[in-house]
């Protein structure tokens, strides 16, 4: 019986403050910036004239979804290294000195929530398409004849009626956030120095790469507590 050895041995680590730092941070970010990204994107796709142009945006966004993490972060490194990415390669035509977005965690985490927004938000966006076409038509039509322009009609009609979607979804995308692990381990592993460790990485490394079970079950339950 080892009690809280595994509690008190990741506490008096130097680096449990800046892991614990790194999983909120990227998770809270994630949280606040994809959420309502596809709740935007869902209105102005059911907002468009011709179901053909709604089709092909709507195929468009949602694309990215199926293209896996390790293709996704070779493209974010393609256009991000700091040696021959693309960014950087036209920063230099200018004269500006390469910036590691993938190895500073002022930049990495920006790099992350956009990626995951960019290749999350066309699917969640189905979800609240699939509410919107639910709406009655005639509550709309009623209160542009009371005279409501489109912010009252969005805050008094839209957003009640699909207010259990937005909570259901908003639900789901807390649980992955703080779930964070594929992207953050292929592409920087934690590092440079831990810049970038979150707490899922620290359990894969501790369970699998050091062989020891009962501190990485520790840092499940702590990751299990927090979400």
């Amino acid at each position: 019986f080892v009690g809280l050895q595994w509690f008190r041995q990741f506490f008096s680590s130097y680096y449990w403050m800046d892991i614990i730092w790194n999983t909120f941070s990227i998770s809270l970010y994630s949280i606040v910036i994809g959420f309502p990204v596809p709740i935007i994107l869902a209105i102005i796709i059911n907002e468009l004239p011709g179901k053909k142009f709604k089709k092909i945006l709507q195929n468009i966004t949602y694309i990215p979804h199926f293209i896996s993490v390790v293709v996704l972060c070779g493209m974010l490194y393609l256009f991000l290294s700091p040696q021959y990415g693309i960014l950087n390669t036209i920063l230099g035509a200018f004269g500006a000195e390469p910036i590691g977005f993938l190895e500073s965690s002022k930049y990495f985490k920006g790099v992350y929530v956009l990626s995951e927004v960019w290749q999350e938000s066309g699917w969640s966006s189905i979800i609240y398409i699939a509410a919107l076409a639910g709406i009655d038509p005639a509550l709309y039509e009623a209160a542009k004849i009371d005279g409501a322009n489109g912010f009252q009609s969005f805050f008094k009609i839209t957003v009640p009626m699909i207010k259990s979607t937005i909570l259901m979804n908003t639900t789901i995308t807390i649980i992955g956030a703080f779930m964070v692990f594929d992207e953050v381990y292929v592409m920087t592993s934690g590092g440079p120095g831990k810049a970038t460790e979150v707490l899922a990485t620290t359990m894969y490394e501790t369970g699998f790469r050091m062989d020891n079970m009962g501190y990485a079950s520790t840092i499940g339950v702590l990751l299990f507590v927090i979400t």
